[in-house]
Order: structure tokens, then sequence, then C-alpha cells
């Protein structure tokens, strides 16, 4: 993309000139990898010296702002990061800014993580396969969308961290949400009762069984000697 101003021909020996912008104005560049930006040129001006004078545009490197996550409870409090118990209902939402420098055919996906299902009529999405929610924008540049969605925590949950993100895809890259995550409960086991005493009950009768083979074998081997 070609951005230089026109030259500026036939000037005076000893006039100043000052470079033009960028042409159209155009002061931000996107690319796949994030946006270039336009600060300014290396002078503000010259003065013609019997030869040409030069500027230099000085564009800076600007990554896209990224799509954010956040997870709260049903109270509307953001709970990242803190724990959740089964059949806990969280909402999702996904925040994405279009700060390109044009506009974009947008799909955000989330796909749903393990102990989670989906409460039906929390969102209107265009399409839902496999566990994932999939939504279309067309973005101005500027332009910011948000999507939300509620989950259920299964039954079957059982202190298994739940984490989750989503992605943002145009023609132009593709952005990842920073993951949120929510830890959860182990859950409590009740062993079965065996009853206090039963070992040393246990023991006793076979300490007894022990000493009781004993003295009849004592007994036997006297009578034995005895009728010798």
């Amino acid at each position: 993309m070609n951005l230089l101003p026109q030259d500026q021909h036939d000037l005076e020996n000893g006039s100043t000139v000052t470079p033009d912008s960028p042409k159209g104005n155009k002061r931000l560049v996107s690319t796949s990898e994030g946006n270039w930006v336009f600060k300014n040129y290396n002078k503000e001006s010259d003065t013609i010296q019997n030869q040409d004078v030069l500027f230099t545009g000085i564009w800076n490197f600007q990554e896209y702002e990224k799509p954010r996550k956040e997870v709260f409870n049903k109270n509307n409090e953001n709970i990242d990061n803190q724990e959740v118990k089964a059949n806990d209902v969280l909402i999702y939402k996904i925040i994405y800014k279009n700060t390109s420098d044009r506009e974009l055919d947008v799909t955000i996906t989330d796909e749903l993580p393990e102990h989670m299902d989906y409460v039906n009529g929390s969102t209107v999405y265009d399409d839902f396969a496999n566990r994932r929610l999939t939504w279309r924008r067309r973005l101005a540049p500027e332009e910011t969308v948000e999507v939300s969605f509620k989950v259920r925590v299964d039954q079957d949950v059982d202190g298994h961290i739940l984490q989750s993100s989503a992605r943002v895809s145009t023609d132009l890259f593709s952005l990842e949400t920073n993951r949120t995550s929510n830890p959860t409960a182990l859950k409590k086991y009740v062993l079965p009762e065996t009853g206090g005493n039963g070992t040393l009950l246990y023991l006793l009768g076979g300490s007894i069984v022990t000493v009781g083979s004993a003295i009849w074998l004592i007994v036997r081997n006297k009578l034995y000697r005895k009728f010798q």
C-alpha cells in the first residue's frame, strides 16, 4: 500500500517546506498481525538548500485489542477464580471491539467446558452444535459487540476446575479471549460404619483360640507321657 503524499516540485532555494499527511490522510493501516499507526515525520520542516529534502514517516505497531470474557453469578457479580458448585447458574459475557481500519465480518465461537450445560433460551445464537455456540456480526470500525449466555454446573462436578475461553475470527485475523476459571469443591463421601470395637473383638477372639490350643497341646502331651 502506497501512502506517500505527492512530491513537491519547483521550490525556490531557501524556502521552508513541511511534509504533507499520508495519502488520503490515512493514519491507520490494519494487517493480519495488528495495526500500523502513523505518529509523525522525523522532522516538522526543512529548508531547501540547493538539494532535495526528504521526510521519513514514523509508524508505530499496535496489537489488536483482544476480546474479553467475563463470568458472573445470578446477582451479576464477577466470580472469576471463585468456587462454584453443582446446579449453580453462571453467566458468561464476551466483549469485542473492532479496532481495525475497516468493516469486519466477525464470528464468535464458544465451546462449553465439561460439566456445564447450556441454559436454553439464554442467548440468541446463529448456531449451536457439538456444545459450541456461534454468533455472527458485521462491525464497523470502533464498533463493539457483546454476547452473553447462561450455563448450569452439572451434578457430576467433583473438584474440577471449570475453565472457559472464546474465539473471535475475521477474514483478517483470529483472536482468543482470556480464560476464565472457577474451581469446584470435592464431594464429601461418607464411609460405611463397621463398628468401633470390631477389630479389638476379632483380635481378642483370635488370642483366646490360640491360648486354648496351646493349653490343649500341653495337657495332651502330659497325658501321653503318663500312659507310656
